[in-house]
């Protein structure tokens, strides 16, 4: 991660090292107010922590996969989230 550990990373999000690791490795995922450290912490926009490599419609399937088991806090979030993403990137 950038130029910092992941004990001093996780320290500098407010969250343990075991936390940061299984974001890390997907096995759980941020709340919004974690997301919006890392992206600061970070320098980089929301656009960057989400670009990835895959086949678009392999992502677009785990997605839905994924926003079936949220909350509606969580789905106001992320649907905010993709808003000001896709203003950002035009």
């Amino acid at each position: 991660m950038n130029k910092y550990s992941q004990d001093k990373f996780s320290e500098k999000i407010g969250i343990n090292r075991n936390s940061l690791s299984k974001i890390e490795t997907g096995e759980t995922y941020p709340k919004p107010e974690t997301l919006e450290k890392i992206k600061d912490i970070l320098e980089v926009d929301y656009k960057d922590l989400f670009t990835f490599n895959e086949n678009k419609n392999e992502r677009v399937e785990n997605i839905n996969m994924k926003l079936q088991k949220i909350d509606d806090n969580q789905l106001h979030f992320i649907d905010s989230l993709l808003d000001t993403l896709i203003k950002n990137s035009i």
